[in-house]
């Protein structure tokens, strides 16, 4: 390992001396030291992408079996740690009252390198400056190729040291086109990610948006059907508590369109107490079949207010 962090690979090959004498031992060795590195970091590139690939196929297939946010997020981390090769990988939602980046769940923080971990979403914060804050602000991807010796992320050298962490990568996650939060990588090895891998990160990005849009129009759906369901409940009460008998109709329209007949379909409890029939007696049945005295000269008008939503 270099100073800087990165590692580079030899192939030696050591021969023994011989000396004058065959029983003598040998007289020393001679040593052949050649450089492999670029070799070696092939091999390493190419089992690196297929492992983000792999990663990113596992977070969509998250993504498609219709996990919570947070169930989500957590595949993720595991993903990035198990099969993409980072050591740590964690996700955080920024909080607009505190404009802190919260972490909501990481996978290899064994050295708890999170805890009381500061990053701030106000830009005149230098806390805000490391690769978390720049990918929110920013609303970009951003590659931090040695954590250890970046002036921007001099906050954070102390505890990066403590946990090995030498590179970083975090890529901001977006909701309806706005920045949400950040999942945030490290890596013990400098230049761990490279153009091909901050593709593929960039594909990951665009698909947890997709999912976090997904989620936000879920919730949307439900916060409408709870209003939906108290807006029938508040009618329902306030039907059964008029003092006046009401009757409520569903028009009937023949193939044209034109209104022929109309069928009842709710009575309040008041319309049972003045007429002494019972709702179910009534609820179903077409005007043809019970016409509880409407006359048929007022049926057009009460059919063109029923239509039009004007009243006579």
């Amino acid at each position: 390992r270099q100073p800087d962090g990165t590692t580079r690979h030899y192939l030696e090959l050591k021969v023994p001396l011989p000396t004058a004498s065959p029983d003598a031992p040998p007289a020393g060795l001679l040593g052949i030291s050649v450089d492999v590195s670029k070799q070696h970091q092939s091999q390493d590139r190419a089992e690196r992408i297929g492992a983000f690939y792999h990663a990113l196929a596992q977070s969509l297939e998250s993504i498609a079996l219709g996990a919570s946010e947070l169930d989500l997020f957590r595949a993720i981390c595991r993903a990035a740690v198990d099969v993409a090769g980072v050591k740590m990988a964690w996700i955080g939602v920024a909080d607009p009252k505190s404009q802190r980046i919260v972490p909501v769940t990481s996978v290899g923080d064994d050295q708890h390198y999170l805890d009381g971990l500061v990053i701030t979403t106000d830009p005149e914060d230098p806390r805000s400056h490391g690769p978390s804050g720049e990918a929110f602000l920013t609303g970009k991807p951003y590659w931090l190729e040695n954590f250890r010796t970046s002036a921007v992320t001099t906050p954070w050298h102390e505890k990066a040291k403590a946990s090995g962490w030498v590179s970083s990568a975090a890529v901001p996650l977006f909701r309806r086109g706005q920045p949400v939060g950040v999942l945030t990588m490290y890596a013990t090895a400098a230049n761990s990610f490279t153009s091909d891998a901050r593709q593929l990160l960039g594909d990951l990005a665009r698909g947890l948006g997709i999912a976090l849009d997904r989620f936000a129009s879920l919730e949307e759906q439900r916060h409408a059907e709870h209003a939906l369901r108290d807006s029938h409940g508040q009618f329902q009460q306030l039907f059964d508590g008029m003092l006046s008998g009401v009757l409520l109709c569903e028009v009937i329209l023949d193939a044209h369109g034109i209104p022929v007949d109309h069928r009842y379909v709710r009575a309040n409890r008041a319309f049972s107490e003045l007429t002494g029939l019972p709702a179910e007696s009534v609820i179903g049945r077409t005007g043809a079949e019970e016409s509880l005295g409407l006359l048929p000269d007022l049926l057009p008008q009460l059919y063109r207010v029923a239509l039009t939503g004007e009243p006579i």
